[in-house]
């Protein structure tokens, strides 16, 4: 009686180091690749969220920077439009302006009279008022004074330079005499000047 090999061919041997290798292969890609290429996704993932999170913060303080910019800017482009207004209040010196600019123009005042100041709102295109408190107001001034006419048209000249102040009337009353004067004994004259009130 033969007795039987108990070892493994070749084949055999061969089929079992092919089935490790594959088997270590499985193992490597299972346990080794398979959560490095997830944790690899999941880290681009949170990369490009956070690269999207950056671009957004960007814009907002990109849109910050410019909304202080334009703040700073309507600042300053408000102090300049305040300069060429007097402040609404009790101490105006609107009757010490107004006198300043006739006699600038070589105009002798006789009397003044100052009206209160009102409100004065831009009306809406349907023609209602606006909300809240009035940036402006305009105040009427008559002024009786006392020059020939070149002087007039000084005082005219003047006014249309200062924004803030206007002509709405003007009267005057020839000199009759015959002393050689200037042609105008009187001129009465009412000023319209817009105040800005103090708004914050």
């Amino acid at each position: 009686m033969q007795e039987q090999k108990t070892g493994l061919n070749k084949r055999e041997k061969r089929l079992l180091i092919a089935a490790s290798v594959v088997g270590l292969f499985y193992l490597a890609f299972q346990f080794g690749f398979v959560p490095y290429h997830g944790q690899y996704t999941e880290k681009t993932e949170e990369y490009e969220d956070l690269r999207m999170e950056r671009i957004r913060v960007e814009g907002v303080l990109l849109g910050e920077e410019n909304v202080r910019k334009s703040n700073e800017k309507a600042k300053e482009d408000y102090k300049t439009l305040e300069a060429g207004y007097l402040l609404a209040g009790a101490n105006t010196n609107l009757g010490r302006k107004l006198t300043g600019i006739c006699t600038a123009s070589g105009l002798s005042v006789e009397s003044q009279t100052l009206n209160d100041p009102a409100p004065f709102f831009v009306p809406r295109e349907d023609d209602t008022k606006p909300e809240g408190d009035a940036a402006f107001s305009i105040v009427t001034v008559t002024m009786t004074v006392s020059g020939g006419y070149d002087k007039v048209k000084n005082l005219l000249d003047a006014v249309d330079k200062d924004d803030a102040v206007r002509v709405s009337n003007l009267s005057f009353s020839l000199n009759r005499g015959d002393g050689g004067g200037e042609g105008l004994e009187r001129v009465e004259v009412t000023f319209v000047v817009t105040l800005l009130n103090g708004l914050e």
